[in-house]
């Protein structure tokens, strides 16, 4: 059986706790161990836009392509979005869509 695929924001979430030492998940997102994390998550803002208005974001511009990008999962609504972030689980796993 093919595993699913899961989106940026649900690997993030289960990378983040391997970092911390909770669970053995990385989810294919390499983070540094640590003690702790914050996460900032800014709605909306893409590699494309990010590329775009990197005069507007220079600190934000120089990381990226410094690491990974993470991909929307579907739908990517901000609803689904923050769910899939709370939950490390996709749409079809926490049922949220919109």
């Amino acid at each position: 059986m093919p595993q699913p695929t899961t989106s940026g924001l649900a690997a993030l979430t289960r990378s983040i706790f391997t970092a911390l030492g909770i669970g053995n998940d990385a989810a294919g997102i390499d983070l540094p161990r640590c003690r702790h994390a914050v996460l900032c998550l800014v709605d909306g803002l893409g590699a494309g836009l990010l590329e775009t208005y990197a005069h507007k974001a220079a600190y934000l511009a120089s990381l990226n392509g410094a690491g990974q990008q993470l991909r929307s999962g579907f739908p990517s609504t901000t609803a689904s979005s923050l769910a899939s972030l709370a939950t490390a689980a996709d749409s079809g796993g926490h049922g949220l869509v919109g």
